[in-house]
C-alpha cells in the first residue's frame, strides 16, 4: 500500500499533465524500478494520478496521497 501511493506521489510531482499516455511515458519504467511495482500496479498509480487531477479543484490537493490512504480494487485479481 505504502509503495502503491509513493509511486502515485512519484508519477504527480514528474508532471502536471492529465494525459494518461504522457505520464505514461515519463513515469511507467521509474516507478516500475524505484518502487518495485508490477505493470499493472504502477499503470494503476498513473491513472489513479491521471484520475485525480481530472476531478480535483485544488491543485495541490492532486499532487499528494496519503501513504496509508486506500488503493483501487483491480477487478482482474478477483477472478474465480
Amino acid at each position: 500500500m505504502e509503495k502503491f501511493n509513493s509511486a502515485c506521489n512519484c508519477v504527480a510531482f514528474l508532471g502536471k499533465s492529465t494525459n494518461k499516455y504522457e505520464l505514461q511515458r515519463m513515469a511507467y519504467r521509474k516507478i516500475g524500478e524505484k518502487f518495485g511495482l508490477s505493470a499493472r500496479m504502477a499503470m494503476r498509480a498513473i491513472l489513479r494520478v491521471v484520475e485525480t487531477r481530472k476531478g480535483a479543484q485544488n491543485a495541490l490537493h492532486s499532487s499528494i496521497f496519503d501513504l496509508r490512504g486506500a488503493i483501487p480494487v483491480d477487478t482482474w485479481f478477483q477472478r474465480t
